[in-house]
């Protein structure tokens, strides 16, 4: 998410940040660092995902591929292979 210029990892728990990710970044991303965001399209050097298979928002910015309990659902993309994703943000499913 960004506020005031600057980038912020999202986090499903915390409803202000439903409907407003912006992208997945390329790798962690220290305090003050500039970060390159991938907003659709491909993204390669994940590990460990299940080709086919969505992938969510968790939290502190975490990606999963097992959807979320409790806070808001959103799906971020759909896994290619074990190693790369295709990033197409979807609408937040909300949690009752």
């Amino acid at each position: 998410i960004t506020t005031n210029g600057l980038a912020y990892y999202a986090d499903n728990s915390n409803p202000d940040h439903s409907n407003i990710v912006l992208g997945i970044t390329l790798g962690a991303v220290s305090a003050g660092d500039s970060a390159s965001i991938v907003t659709l399209g491909e993204l390669s050097g994940l590990f460990g995902l299940t080709p086919n298979a969505p992938i969510y928002l968790s939290n502190n910015g975490v990606l999963t591929q097992v959807a979320p309990v409790t806070g808001f659902i959103q799906q971020l993309g759909t896994a290619i292979v074990s190693d790369r994703m295709l990033v197409n943000i979807q609408p937040i499913i909300q949690q009752v």
